[in-house]
């Protein structure tokens, strides 16, 4: 039986014997939405000058598919890496660059993150995996520079 871990309304829909697939492809979509900006990429894996960025998640492996600006001239890259690879990597620059500390964790069909240093006092953030919602947060820290 597929299970989701999205809202109360979409895990009932799930949970109808009818509807397994719907829902797990509704799943399967949403995950392939997580948006990363062109300055996190910069910041955490080093890609420089990206642009049209199109993530995709086939399980665990993260393929960034971008146009990089070289020498006047766009070529295609893609890059992959694990998702939880990434999340490590999010963790350790927001703790190492920003002398940020980003707590994860899994509360019933949720997943939170809870932001804190210096200049800020308990930020969270609330997403559908631990890996988005660590993305998120340091989105967030990103926007506030």
């Amino acid at each position: 039986m597929w299970r989701c871990d999205l809202d109360k309304p979409c895990r009932l829909f799930c949970e109808s014997k009818d509807n397994q697939d719907y829902c797990g492809m509704r799943a399967k979509m949403l995950r392939n939405q997580m948006k990363i900006s062109e300055h996190l990429l910069n910041k955490i894996l080093g890609i420089k000058e990206a642009r049209n960025i199109k993530i995709a998640i086939d399980d665990t492996i993260l393929t960034c598919t971008y146009l990089h600006l070289d020498s006047g001239h766009l070529s295609k890259n893609t890059a992959t890496i694990n998702v939880y690879e990434l999340a490590y990597k999010c963790k350790f620059w927001a703790h190492k660059k920003k002398n940020i500390s980003i707590k994860s964790f899994i509360s019933g069909h949720v997943s939170i993150a809870d932001i804190s240093g210096v200049d800020i006092l308990d930020k969270r953030f609330v997403a559908n995996s631990e890996v988005e919602v660590i993305i998120e947060a340091c989105e967030w820290i990103i926007a506030q520079e």
